[in-house]
């Protein structure tokens, strides 16, 4: 008995010489298209990134010479400006300028020298001498509360780090929030100050 089944053109299911070869080829063509459009895509992102870091400098510089040009001078003459009018509350504020070293590596890294001023408040007044607690916040560790900390951050934003530094909101308080350095004026350095100097004399 002889079994049958269906035939097969080994012909037709062979390929030739001449397909193995346009597959092979084709395949080695969309592996090498892929290749470049991921080798664009990487260009294209370290590009992104250079231009990110180049518009992260400039502003952060931008903001260091407006510090240095004038919210450095404006806060210290606010304070001298508190200091020559509360003759008689015991009260001396001290302004400390200092500057924060910020160093990194690989791409994007910050190697610069970020400005501050730190403004404490000192002397006979009761308040002070007994800790006077603020109403609003309480100090970090290690952080008196009688101080204020004004900075730039890596943003080129202006800080006021302090608890008692607050801006009325329907009644509430909240923190004053990083501003850019271009929007801080002389009024609002005085507002901050004077914020402060109620907390330490209620």
């Amino acid at each position: 008995m002889r079994l049958t089944g269906p035939s097969i053109d080994i012909q037709a299911a062979t390929l030739s010489k001449d397909d193995i070869m346009s597959t092979f080829e084709e395949r080695l063509a969309a592996a090498n298209d892929r290749a470049k459009s991921r080798a664009e895509t990487a260009e294209m992102q370290r590009a992104k990134e250079a231009s990110d870091r180049a518009g992260r400098a400039q502003l952060l510089n931008t903001a260091i010479s407006d510090w240095n040009d004038r919210l450095a001078p404006c806060i210290m003459a606010a304070v001298s400006t508190a200091n020559s009018t509360l003759t008689d509350s015991g009260i001396a504020l001290v302004a400390t300028p200092s500057a924060r070293h910020v160093f990194g590596s690989g791409p994007g890294a910050l190697n610069v020298s970020l400005p501050a001023i730190s403004i404490t408040a000192g002397g006979r007044n009761p308040a002070i001498r007994d800790g006077y607690q603020v109403q609003v916040g309480q100090p970090s560790s290690g952080r008196s509360p009688h101080a204020i900390v004004i900075s730039l951050n890596e943003s080129g934003f202006v800080v006021f780090d302090s608890p008692v530094i607050r801006i009325p909101t329907n009644g509430q308080s909240r923190v004053r929030p990083p501003m850019q350095a271009t929007d801080v004026s002389r009024d609002l350095v005085e507002t901050v100050l004077a914020d402060f100097i109620d907390d330490l004399i209620p």
